[in-house]
Protein backbone atom coordinates (compact mmCIF):
# COMPACT_ATOMS: atom_id res chain seq x y z
CA UNK A 1 0.00 0.00 0.00
CA UNK A 2 1.27 3.43 -0.93
CA UNK A 3 0.83 6.44 1.33
CA UNK A 4 -0.38 9.55 -0.49
CA UNK A 5 1.61 12.45 0.91
CA UNK A 6 0.30 15.13 -1.44
CA UNK A 7 -3.34 15.39 -2.41
CA UNK A 8 -6.09 17.99 -2.36
CA UNK A 9 -9.82 17.68 -1.89
CA UNK A 10 -12.30 19.98 -3.59
CA UNK A 11 -15.97 20.10 -2.61
CA UNK A 12 -18.30 20.76 -5.54
CA UNK A 13 -21.44 22.88 -5.26
CA UNK A 14 -23.38 19.61 -5.05
CA UNK A 15 -21.21 18.47 -2.09
CA UNK A 16 -19.39 15.88 -4.19
CA UNK A 17 -15.82 15.29 -3.04
CA UNK A 18 -13.13 15.50 -5.71
CA UNK A 19 -9.81 14.03 -4.62
CA UNK A 20 -6.97 15.55 -6.67
CA UNK A 21 -3.99 13.20 -6.86
CA UNK A 22 -0.84 13.01 -8.94
CA UNK A 23 -1.33 10.70 -11.92
CA UNK A 24 0.50 7.41 -12.11
CA UNK A 25 0.68 4.50 -14.54
CA UNK A 26 -1.64 2.22 -12.58
CA UNK A 27 -4.67 0.88 -14.40
CA UNK A 28 -8.03 1.75 -12.87
CA UNK A 29 -10.23 -1.30 -12.43
CA UNK A 30 -13.36 -1.17 -10.29
CA UNK A 31 -12.04 1.51 -7.89
CA UNK A 32 -13.43 1.75 -4.37
CA UNK A 33 -12.92 4.00 -1.38
CA UNK A 34 -13.12 2.26 2.01
CA UNK A 35 -14.10 4.57 4.83
CA UNK A 36 -14.62 3.67 8.50
CA UNK A 37 -15.87 7.04 9.73
CA UNK A 38 -12.52 8.35 10.97
CA UNK A 39 -9.70 10.54 9.70
CA UNK A 40 -8.35 8.10 7.12
CA UNK A 41 -9.60 6.34 3.99
CA UNK A 42 -8.23 3.70 1.63
CA UNK A 43 -8.49 4.07 -2.14
CA UNK A 44 -8.36 0.82 -4.13
CA UNK A 45 -7.40 1.68 -7.73
CA UNK A 46 -7.25 -2.00 -8.69
CA UNK A 47 -6.54 -5.30 -6.96
CA UNK A 48 -2.79 -4.55 -6.72
CA UNK A 49 -2.75 -0.79 -6.05
CA UNK A 50 -3.99 0.70 -2.81
CA UNK A 51 -3.50 4.27 -1.62
CA UNK A 52 -3.85 5.56 1.94
CA UNK A 53 -5.52 8.98 2.17
CA UNK A 54 -5.04 10.27 5.69
CA UNK A 55 -5.78 13.18 8.00
CA UNK A 56 -9.14 14.01 6.44
CA UNK A 57 -10.63 17.28 7.71
CA UNK A 58 -13.84 17.09 9.79
CA UNK A 59 -15.88 18.66 6.95
CA UNK A 60 -14.65 15.95 4.57
CA UNK A 61 -15.42 13.24 7.13
CA UNK A 62 -19.00 14.51 7.45
CA UNK A 63 -19.56 14.28 3.69
CA UNK A 64 -17.97 10.83 3.46
CA UNK A 65 -20.37 9.53 6.11
CA UNK A 66 -23.31 9.91 3.68
CA UNK A 67 -21.78 10.05 0.18
CA UNK A 68 -22.33 7.26 -2.33
CA UNK A 69 -19.24 8.06 -4.40
CA UNK A 70 -16.30 10.41 -4.85
CA UNK A 71 -14.50 11.64 -7.95
CA UNK A 72 -10.75 11.23 -8.40
CA UNK A 73 -8.95 13.65 -10.70
CA UNK A 74 -5.36 12.66 -11.46
CA UNK A 75 -3.16 15.53 -12.56
CA UNK A 76 0.28 16.08 -13.99
CA UNK A 77 3.20 16.76 -11.65
CA UNK A 78 2.51 20.54 -11.54
CA UNK A 79 -1.25 20.11 -10.95
CA UNK A 80 -1.91 22.12 -14.10
CA UNK A 81 -3.61 19.48 -16.26
CA UNK A 82 -6.03 16.66 -15.44
CA UNK A 83 -4.69 13.46 -17.00
CA UNK A 84 -7.74 11.33 -16.13
CA UNK A 85 -10.73 11.38 -13.84
CA UNK A 86 -13.09 8.67 -12.65
CA UNK A 87 -15.95 7.96 -10.30
CA UNK A 88 -15.18 5.83 -7.24
CA UNK A 89 -17.80 3.91 -5.27
CA UNK A 90 -17.66 4.63 -1.55
CA UNK A 91 -17.98 1.73 0.83
CA UNK A 92 -18.39 2.39 4.51
CA UNK A 93 -16.98 -0.30 6.77
CA UNK A 94 -16.97 -0.82 10.51
CA UNK A 95 -13.26 -1.64 10.59
CA UNK A 96 -10.62 -0.88 8.00
CA UNK A 97 -7.56 -3.10 8.49
CA UNK A 98 -5.32 -0.55 6.75
CA UNK A 99 -6.27 2.36 9.00
CA UNK A 100 -7.07 0.73 12.35
CA UNK A 101 -4.81 2.18 14.98
CA UNK A 102 -4.04 5.39 13.07
CA UNK A 103 -4.88 8.51 15.03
Amino acid sequence: MKHSEDYDIVISDEKVLIFVLQADENKIDNPKLLYDGGRHATLYKNAQNTLLLDYLAPEIQDILKTAEFIIVAETDENKEKVIRDYKVALRRVELNPFTDGLK
